[in-house]
C-alpha cells in the first residue's frame, strides 16, 4: 500500500499558497478599484463604485438560483 501522507501534504501546500495568492490579489484589486474610479471620474463621490460592483458581481456569482 502506497503512503499518501507526503502527497497530501504537497497538495495542503499547494492549495494554501494558491488560496493565499488569490486573496491578496482580491484586496489588491478592491483597492485599485476606488484608486482608478476616483481618477477615471474626477469626482471623489464615485471612488467606491467599481469596487461595489466587482463586489456585487463575486457575490451575484455565487448563488446559483436564477434571479
Amino acid at each position: 500500500m502506497t503512503d499518501f501522507s507526503k502527497l497530501a501534504r504537497k497538495i495542503t501546500w499547494v492549495l494554501f499558497a494558491n488560496q493565499s495568492l488569490a486573496s491578496a490579489g482580491f484586496i489588491a484589486a478592491a483597492t485599485l478599484n476606488s484608486i482608478v474610479g476616483a481618477t477615471l471620474s474626477n469626482h471623489i463621490g464615485w471612488a467606491g463604485v467599481p469596487t461595489a460592483m466587482y463586489l456585487l458581481a463575486g457575490a451575484l456569482s455565487t448563488n446559483t438560483k436564477v434571479l
